[in-house]
């Protein structure tokens, strides 16, 4: 409100009154209605109307604040809380968007790692398979070994029963072993045939110092061959003590 007689400038509202009220009022109250600097220098007596030094200037005294309507501090504070409402909004919208790419990054990294656990998992039942496999070939191994070691268990004691060792038969450079043991069969009389015999030789000494001479061993073709002339041999040490 600009004011013709002391070219002062004031706020409707702090004058206690609204646009409305005051455009309401009569031209006669209009033109009586006096601010409160001009009603105060009335009443010490002065009719002077004081010019304000700045007359943009819109005055507002203390007085005069504490009638501002209650409709402006209404509208003042919803304006605030508007204002309020929209910073939140957007620093929430602002959050929101935020915590959107956070867990959208998350969420690719967890694929990712989903990926990689699904690929260690598939590569981990392939060794586990083959674990199994190998353990199953190994297990077959050992059992064909077992079998093995048995046959030839077996074997190596029905070669050992083949075979005799004759002990201080007297020891000649140029001597013929096989002429020697047919000898042998002969004087027991169980004659040994060539295809009866099946290997025959001198075995190594174990004590190179000893001066027996070296034991000879022989291979027949069949145990019971063996036998015929192992008990030729008692019969003739019977029959013949020393």
């Amino acid at each position: 409100m600009s004011l013709s007689l002391c070219f002062g400038h004031y706020h409707y509202q702090c004058l206690g009154t609204t646009t409305e009220n005051f455009h309401k009022e009569s031209k006669q109250a209009k033109a009586n209605w006096k601010c409160p600097n001009c009603k105060s220098i009335e009443k010490k007596g002065d009719s002077t109307p004081v010019r304000q030094e700045n007359p943009s200037t819109v005055v507002c005294s203390p007085s005069t604040l504490s009638g501002v309507s209650d409709s402006y501090m209404d509208e003042l504070k919803l304006y605030i809380e508007a204002k309020l409402q929209e910073t939140t909004a957007t620093i929430l919208a602002e959050v929101k968007q935020q915590i959107i790419l956070e867990n959208k990054s998350i969420h690719e990294d967890f694929e990712q790692l989903k990926v990689k656990l699904n690929y260690l998992s598939s590569q981990f039942e392939g060794i586990n398979k083959k674990v199994s496999e190998n353990t199953k070939v190994i297990e077959t191994l050992q059992a064909e070994n077992r079998a093995l070691w048995s046959h030839l268990n077996a074997l190596d004691q029905r070669s050992r029963s083949c075979n005799i060792e004759i002990q201080c038969v007297p020891e000649f450079k140029p001597e013929n072993l096989l002429t020697t043991i047919k000898q042998l069969g002969k004087v027991t009389s169980r004659e040994i045939k060539d295809t009866e015999i099946v290997d025959v030789h001198r075995v190594q000494k174990l004590d190179q110092q000893s001066s027996r001479p070296r034991s000879i061993a022989v291979k027949l073709i069949s145990p019971r061959v063996r036998d015929e002339l192992l008990a030729s041999v008692r019969r003739f040490n019977q029959a013949n003590p020393r």
